[in-house]
């Protein structure tokens, strides 16, 4: 979602849009040891999604979704 306000600013950027940018960018790189590690479990994964329709300004059709282990 982030990615995607981002995008739709850009071309009328703001200083609300640059610390969006910096937050984005903090957490790579106050996490650069970040590993996925894949093991077989009886967890299931569940999916919460939803889609939005002209939800801000000049937007089109968004998708969003969390995805947990339950």
């Amino acid at each position: 979602m982030a990615l995607s306000t981002i995008v739709g600013e850009q071309s009328k950027a703001t200083e609300n849009t640059e610390g969006t940018v910096t937050q984005l960018l903090d957490y790579p790189t106050s996490h650069p040891d970040a590993t996925i590690r894949y093991r077989a479990s009886d967890m299931v994964l569940n999916i919460h999604s939803d889609a939005l329709y002209l939800s801000e300004t000049k937007a089109h059709s968004r998708a969003c979704g969390h995805y947990f282990f339950g």
